[in-house]
């Protein structure tokens, strides 16, 4: 071999080394995210297409109400960079670990960023059936952190926010899907901008994708937008809100608590006045009430899964668990259709 060929042989090796190298570095730079449950872990594995895969929390079909953290959890949560999850008002049982584990970690509550629109808990359980023609009464969240920022109550009345519990099944909506994708995107950028194209073009991907399942669903559910039904805890009022459907009430008074005998006896009433097609429950929760409710009724019962508790974690998760609530609950209102 002349020194000719040997010097172009020595230079490539070593142009593949450094190459290696860098792809080295590139990779030792990419965050270690931790997601709290699987539809957020969807959005934001989506956005990290091709650079890293994020971690999700809750992974079976625990209730992110009532769940407790294993070891194996809070090692995860020690070794973060970023940490997601919807906020305090939902995974309760992070509250204390993100403060005592993840205090090197960028904690984002995805319920408070730019973009996200809140929708107070609807404190009756028992519902008008023109609750849902009016959803424009909430006001964006603007990020600004002041207690005294306004929002609007169901009958259009200006309450302030820390007098208002909000609703964190924040990912049930269209509109705050995109918000959340966009957040996602801008932190992870932040955080790694060695990747911050591959970061913005999955987010732009992901916003195609979702406006297309949205105009899906639109079609999907649009048979069914005046069918009445029953669920069994107050979880879907953004999906509703986006897709114009018309619960009458929740069977559970809080949070998959059991009712009690007098909140019973009034949806039972209710199921008889206004002849719900369906009563809802979900996957990781076993309502024998259910029966009880719609015992001596034409009423069917249902199951709808809005956090994925039976699907495989993954970037592709989202969209399926949109399209199964959708599918489900036309298939219960099925005799109606």
């Amino acid at each position: 071999m002349n020194r000719v060929s040997l010097g172009a042989t020595c230079a490539a090796f070593l142009l593949a080394i450094m190459g290696m190298a860098m792809i080295n570095v590139a990779n030792a730079k990419s965050p270690n995210v931790v997601v709290s449950i699987k539809p957020l872990h969807s959005l934001v594995a989506g956005v990290m297409t091709g650079v890293a895969k994020p971690t999700v929390l809750i992974k079976g079909g625990a209730s992110p109400h009532a769940t407790s953290l294993r070891p194996s959890d809070a090692r995860l949560l020690q070794n973060a960079n970023i940490v997601f999850w919807t906020g305090d008002a939902l995974e309760t049982f992070l509250v204390k670990p993100l403060k005592s584990l993840s205090r090197k970690a960028k904690v984002i509550a995805l319920s408070k960023v730019p973009g996200i629109t809140l929708r107070p808990i609807r404190e009756k359980n028992l519902w008008q059936t023109n609750d849902h023609k009016n959803h424009d009464d909430h006001k964006k969240n603007d990020h600004d952190d002041h207690e005294d920022h306004k929002n609007h109550d169901d009958k259009g009345h200006e309450v302030h926010r820390h007098h208002v519990h909000q609703d964190l099944h924040i990912w049930l909506s269209h509109h705050n899907a995109l918000a959340i994708v966009r957040a996602v995107a801008k932190n992870l950028s932040e955080y790694d901008p060695a990747n911050k194209v591959q970061y913005q073009h999955n987010a732009k991907h992901m916003t195609a994708r979702l406006a297309k399942l949205h105009l899906d669903l639109t079609e999907i559910l649009m048979p069914v937008r005046n069918v009445p039904y029953v669920v069994f805890h107050d979880a879907y009022q953004y999906f509703e809100a986006d897709y114009g459907l018309k619960p009458i009430g929740a069977l559970s008074t809080h949070e998959a608590r059991a009712p009690g005998a007098k909140h019973l006896a009034a949806m039972r009433k209710k199921v008889f006045a206004h002849k719900p097609r369906c009563v809802i429950a979900e996957p990781q929760f076993k309502p024998v009430l259910i029966n009880t409710l719609i015992d001596g009724t034409a009423t069917k019962a249902g199951t709808l899964d809005p956090i994925g508790a039976r699907l495989t974690p993954g970037a592709g998760l989202y969209e399926k668990l949109m399209r199964n609530l959708a599918r489900d609950i036309t298939a219960c209102f099925a005799s109606t259709i």
